[in-house]
Order: structure tokens, then C-alpha cells, then sequence
């Protein structure tokens, strides 16, 4: 596990590599890692704790994987270079509110977000997310297959 606090306001740190066998990853932990450009979360991960990405200004892009079902509050609040996320699984995750984004290009519905899934239905899926409670008022979604880049 990353603990709370880990790194916080490491503003050298540009790139991240995670273990497969990481579960969480504790509140404030990557705060205001301002370079922070390149992490990917591996997919045994089921926990983030709030504010644990808030102010990684330079982040691009985020891949939330299916353990994932929660997303706390401000997780990713001022990640103003944020142009991708993908939120993988079968359910909708549980949105803690509809600050999860602020800052970000997807709190003002200039860009959606991509769902993937594993055995569901994509287009179910969307418009689940799409009434879903913290989700529906704020933010707009899109099948992966939608998706240009590589994920």
C-alpha cells in the first residue's frame, strides 16, 4: 500500500511505477506532484483514498481499473492537463461527489469519459454512468471503442 502523505508535494517526480500486487493508495499521497506525467494504476488496485491525485497539474491521462469501485472526493481535483480517463469494469463506481474532477476539462463536459468493460454491455453502461447519482448532473460518457489513443 501507498500511505497517506507518501509523496506529497514531490513536484520532481514525473513518472511512477507501480507494483501489480498494490491495493491502495492512501489520501493526499500524490498531492500536488505537479510533474507528476506518467502513472499507470495496476489492476489489483481497489482503493483511493481523497484528494490522493489533487493538483498532479501535468497528469494526462488515468486508467481506473475494475477493483476500483469508489472514487473519493477531489481525487483528482486541479489535474488541469487531464484529457483521458478510463473507468474499467462491469458496474458503475461509486462517485463520493461531483467534485471528483474539478479543475479538469471533464468538470466543465468539454471531453467524456471512456467507459470499458469486461463482460457487460458498453452502451448499457454509459447510459448507466449517465443517470447515475454525482455522475449524471456533471460529466458526459463515451464507449472505449470511441476512444482514439492507446489504453
Amino acid at each position: 500500500d501507498i500511505r497517506s502523505y507518501a509523496f506529497y508535494g514531490c513536484s520532481e517526480l514525473r513518472s511512477v511505477s507501480l507494483p501489480d500486487t498494490l491495493k491502495s493508495i492512501g489520501t493526499y499521497a500524490f498531492y500536488n506532484c505537479s510533474n507528476l506525467q506518467d502513472i499507470e494504476l495496476p489492476s489489483g488496485l481497489t482503493s483511493l483514498g481523497a484528494r490522493c491525485f489533487y493538483g498532479c497539474k501535468a497528469l494526462e491521462k488515468i486508467v481506473i481499473p475494475e477493483g476500483v469501485t469508489n472514487l473519493p472526493i477531489y481525487a483528482f481535483n486541479g489535474c488541469s492537463s487531464l484529457k483521458t480517463v478510463i473507468l474499467v469494469g462491469d458496474t458503475v463506481k461509486t462517485a463520493a461527489s461531483s467534485n471528483i474532477f474539478t479543475g479538469t476539462y471533464f468538470a466543465d463536459n468539454e471531453i467524456p469519459i471512456y467507459i470499458a468493460t469486461i463482460n457487460a454491455d458498453v452502451d448499457d453502461l454509459v447510459a448507466a454512468y449517465s443517470e447515475a447519482t454525482n455522475w449524471s448532473d456533471y460529466f458526459y460518457f463515451a464507449p472505449i471503442s470511441e476512444y482514439e489513443g492507446e489504453w
